[in-house]
Parts: structure tokens; sequence; C-alpha cells
């Protein structure tokens, strides 16, 4: 369970998730399914530079890809503590060059911002042409409704985020002119529990979650940014009309006059 002293609902709800990813069963179990799925395709996405908006789910992801420099995008007023490249900057506000990234991971930031479209629109922005995306999110129609419950919980109360569904993300990624790979559900069962009934229902989520049932209560989402190719017009040059000569027989120099007088004559002289 979350703690309840007024010293930790002082800290940000980055600072929270961040906490519930350290001390809690769920947190610690939806962290190594997060982690599998990074192993895979982060291996597999090249490039020069790869930023991390978000929250600090305690992810080593400099150790999941080939990319060397990695920024860290942290959100003003969270915890700078064990952070290798501490940026404060607004999530909807990226202080990053335009087409400057290779790829950015996106974790748990599109329900904790209030401008979820503008953060989306960011990471456009700052991606290269078919860049990688990849987003961690939660789904507010998963079993039970516990992650949102979740989410309203370490917000104290106050102003609520919504969750971004998988379907409404999917279509802001493709209007944005993202293509997007199959959603990845995680945290089927986001109950946690101590003893045989804790293992055995880890090993159910973790069975569920391998044959992908679409009842997560998280979800990854991969996405390339898609650039349409453009083709420089050119004016077709207008050729005028012109007069083409016809070639004919030039006359011969010194020619004798024609007896074609002589020779119709001789034709219609009578014979004797």
């Amino acid at each position: 369970m979350l703690p309840t002293n007024r010293q930790t609902y002082q800290k940000s709800p980055a600072d929270q998730l961040k906490r519930w990813y350290q001390s809690t069963a769920a947190g610690s179990r939806l962290r190594d399914q997060v982690a599998s799925d990074m192993a895979l395709i982060l291996d597999e996405w090249f490039g020069y530079h790869l930023l991390v908006v978000g929250v600090d789910i305690g992810v080593d992801i400099s150790s999941l890809t080939r990319v060397q420099h990695i920024s860290t995008i942290l959100p003003v007023g969270a915890d700078i503590e064990n952070s290798k490249s501490p940026i404060r900057s607004l999530d909807e506000q990226l202080p990053i060059a335009t087409e400057s990234v290779d790829v950015v991971v996106i974790l748990n930031t599109l329900e904790l911002s209030e401008q979820p479209h503008q953060v989306l629109r960011e990471a456009h922005r700052v991606l290269t042409p078919h860049g990688h995306l990849l987003v961690l999110g939660s789904n507010p129609f998963s079993l039970g409704g516990l992650w949102q419950f979740f989410i309203r919980t370490v917000t104290m109360g106050g102003q609520k985020r919504r969750s971004l569904s998988p379907a409404k993300l999917q279509d802001w990624l493709n209007l944005l002119h993202f293509s997007t790979a199959p959603i990845r559900h995680k945290l089927i069962l986001p109950l946690a529990g101590g003893g045989r009934l804790g293992r055995i229902m880890a090993l159910c989520d973790n069975w569920l979650t391998e044959h992908n049932i679409p009842l997560g209560s998280a979800y990854v989402m991969y996405a390339n940014k898609m650039v349409a190719g453009y083709i420089n017009p050119v004016k077709p040059e207008r050729i005028k009309a012109r007069l083409m000569g016809l070639p004919g027989a030039k006359p011969v120099v010194g020619a004798r006059k024609s007896t074609a007088r002589n020779h119709r004559a001789a034709y219609l002289r009578p014979v004797d």
C-alpha cells in the first residue's frame, strides 16, 4: 500500500509514482514487464540521441539500448537524485532542437500532463524523420479500473488526470503521422499479495502478459515518425510552335528547257 504520511503527500505526482514503482509489489512487477519489452525493442533501434521524458520507473535504459547519448527530462519539482542528466523542463515545452533525437521514451507522462496532446506534438517535433517513439501509459478501461483509481490516489484527490485509452492514443498518433505497432498490455492483474498467494498471482499475471491479453492496467505502444515523400515539381518548358520546311527538288543549273510540248505535239500528229 502507499504510505499515507503528510511528507509523502507533499511530493509531486511524479515522485509518488516513482515511489510506487520502488516500494510496491505491483509496481515492481510492472517495471519488470516493461523492462523485458524494452530489452527487445530498444536493442533494435539505432541512433545517436535518446530522450527519456516522464517518471523514473527504475529501469536502466542505458543497459537496454545501443544509443550512447541519453538525456532525461524531469518534470519541474521532481526529485533529481540519482539522475545522470537532470534537465528540468515542462513536458509540453521540451528544450530540445527540432528533429535532433532518434528515440523518444515517454513514461507515464500523458496521464499526469494537463496537455497530453501537446506532449505528443513535442515528441513529434524533436524526433528525426523515421524516428522511434515508446509510450508507457495507463489504461482507464482496465480490469476494475484500478489503475485509474491509483492515479487519482497519488494525486491526492486534486485535479484529476484523464488517462488515455490505447485506442485514443493510437488515433492521436495517427493524426501526427506516426505508424504504430500492436499494443503490448501490462499488469493485467493489478493486485499483489505476500507469500504463496502473491507468487501465484504474479505467475498468472506474467502468463497473461506474455499472451498479451487486452485487459492490462498499463500498456506499451511503439511508433515510428513517418515522413511523406516530396517530389520537387518541375515546371514543363513550353516549346513555341514553328514552321518546318519540307525538302524539295533543287533546280539544276544549266538544264535545258523542258521538251514536254514537243513530245505532246508529236503524239497528236496524225500518222501517214
